[in-house]
């Protein structure tokens, strides 16, 4: 594909990767507290030959991209979720992770070695209204965080939604996504290596954006016995779960 400027743009597949690896060593706890739920981890992970594709300039003007073992380096980080029940009607869920990413420098490609730590985060509120109404709210957001030759963006995202249970196995919902703003950025990504820079954009127009959902559901068939694992653990509060 080439562009008025005479710069083309090249993409190709690889029939001749070879195997990735990954090497993750992870500790969780996990532990009911009072009508709550917590858990908590920490880990580490080594990878290399892991498939990434890489961008290079040849004659000037050719931009070629191609997917290659280039991927190795470490990533270590700690995580956090629980399921917090300030009271009968409100309900919070929240989810934290905060992370450092290494990545090695790719002879060839002309790039160098990269670090930068990072965080991913959302949380839903839940509150629980008289007459089966549910209004529920949500939030997310990610961090820059980088990748073989990248630097990644995305938006902040806020969804809220109220729901009836019309009965047991029927339920309406709607929900606004973004309700205050025009457009979401779905992802900005820089792309720079020796020679080579390069910016791409994705945005969304989400004004005015609802949506309504009709939900049924029904058994059909044996039930099977499930087993009830926080049953399990709150019978001994000294307990941990791994």
């Amino acid at each position: 594909m080439c562009e008025s400027n005479r710069l083309c743009y090249n993409f190709k597949g690889n029939p001749y990767l070879n195997p990735s690896y990954n090497n993750k060593v992870e500790l969780n706890f996990s532990a009911p507290v009072k009508n709550s739920y917590i858990s908590t981890g920490v880990y580490y992970n080594y990878f290399n030959d892991n498939f990434r594709r890489v961008t290079k300039i040849i004659d000037g003007r050719i931009s070629e991209s191609s997917v290659e073992n280039v991927g190795t380096g470490y990533e270590y980080g700690v995580n956090f979720s629980g399921s917090v029940k300030i009271n009968k009607w409100w309900q919070i869920n929240p989810y934290l992770s905060v992370y450092n990413l290494n990545l090695n420098s790719i002879e060839g490609y002309g790039v160098k070695e990269r670090q930068k730590a990072a965080f991913r985060a959302n949380a839903t509120s839940i509150f629980t209204l008289p007459k089966k109404f549910v209004l529920f709210v949500f939030t997310q957001y990610n961090s820059p965080y980088i990748s073989t030759q990248n630097l990644n963006k995305r938006g902040g995202l806020y969804v809220i939604g109220l729901e009836k249970e019309i009965k047991k196995s029927l339920k309406l919902s709607l929900t606004a996504i973004n309700p205050f703003m025009e457009n979401f950025t779905v992802s900005n990504t820089i792309t720079e290596s020796e020679n080579f820079w390069q910016e791409t954009n994705m945005d969304v127009y989400v004004k005015n954006l609802i949506t309504l959902r009709v939900t049924y559901t029904f058994n059909y068939g044996n039930k099977i016995k499930k087993l009830d694992r926080q049953k399990d653990v709150e019978t001994d509060g000294n307990k941990s779960v791994f």
